[in-house]
């Protein structure tokens, strides 16, 4: 009998190698802008502020302070130093932090270090906003509760806030600035963004079991079948960038015009969602329908769709991607409960 030939032995001495293992980059839900609406200043318009101070007080660094006008004024021995405007620095700070609550809790927790510290006999040196009897002082025991400017006078849309989650109902306020009021803030609460707010809560109420979006995606290492729908995400069509490319074939998309007035619009073709729901249909048998599984999945998925077919509010999933996915995914969960494949 003869004999299998030896292995040859590797360069190592031996041993082999181990192969590098790439992580995948990790999943998050999209990011909703700080939105600093209803932060009013309590710092004078003219008050001034120099850098040296702007970093001390406001905890900000020299890159955090790019962008900020500022002016050259001389020092009495020579050289310059830079002025700032200070409503612009605080708002700096309270961008970096979330706003002036945000800033108000830093503040907080330094403060509370410094007492602990060895370094008693110096002062604890805070902005002025934050100082004694002013809108923000620190030494209370809980920050100011400020107002919600988006609910309107007399408390038109509390009821509506109410019912929201906070995060979609700050995505949503965010967008409507960007569609209604050009980017600018509103002086009012007008009947359009009444109107619109009023559709989501309604919405929210009639689709329960859509809506409940968990604190945190599912993790890279959670099943093999979520990393198939992510493949399958990254190569979802896109609808043309170039408006005069607009209404023209796509590979993957369907375009859809009920009329010649109609702009239209594309959605995902029938090829590409069975592709979609297979993933989500094989995730659902691997992990349930839960939150780790197709309760968490399905937002990835409508977060995609809207990202791809630039549909509906940026950062939120929109009517639509709810309509047109969940009567699918309603479909395979019903085929795989009654026992078929």
């Amino acid at each position: 009998m003869s004999k299998a030939p030896a292995k040859k032995p590797s360069a190592a001495g031996g041993r082999k190698r181990k192969k590098s293992v790439v992580e995948p980059p990790a999943v998050r839900w999209p990011t909703i802008p700080v939105d600093m609406f209803g932060c009013d200043p309590d710092v004078a318009a003219t008050s001034k502020i120099i850098k040296e101070d702007a970093v001390e007080l406001y905890r900000l660094d020299d890159k955090e302070l790019e962008g900020l006008d500022f002016e050259r004024k001389p020092r009495e021995r020579g050289g310059y130093y830079k002025q700032y405007v200070e409503r612009e620095v605080e708002w700096r700070a309270w961008e970096k932090h979330g706003g002036p609550i945000g800033f108000w809790h830093f503040l907080k927790r330094l403060q509370e270090e410094f007492v602990k510290s060895d370094a008693q006999q110096k002062h604890f040196d805070l902005p002025r906003s934050y100082t004694l009897r002013q809108r923000y002082d620190l030494s209370k025991p809980t920050p100011p509760v400020l107002p919600d400017r988006y609910v309107g006078t007399p408390n038109k849309l509390q009821r509506v806030k109410d019912e929201l989650p906070a995060w979609f109902w700050i995505a949503c306020n965010l967008e409507l600035n960007r569609v209604l009021e050009n980017g600018e803030l509103p002086t009012d609460i007008g009947v359009q963004r009444s109107t619109t707010m009023n559709r989501a809560a309604y919405f929210f109420s009639k689709n329960p079991r859509y809506v409940g979006r968990p604190e945190q995606p599912l993790g890279a290492g959670t099943s093999l079948a979520i990393g198939t729908l992510r493949s399958i995400l990254r190569c979802a069509p896109s609808v043309p960038a170039e408006q005069s490319e607009w209404g023209k074939p796509v590979q993957g998309l369907v375009f859809h015009r009920s009329g010649p007035e109609d702009r239209g619009c594309y959605q995902w073709g029938r090829e590409y969602l069975d592709r979609v729901f297979g993933a989500l249909s094989r995730l659902i048998q691997e992990a349930g329908i839960g939150d780790r599984g197709w309760r968490s999945a399905r937002w990835e998925v409508y977060y995609k769709y809207a990202a791809s077919l630039r549909t509906g509010l940026k950062c939120v999933v929109v009517c639509d991607a709810h309509r047109h996915l969940a009567v699918r995914a309603r479909t395979y969960i019903d085929r795989l409960r009654s026992g078929q494949r």
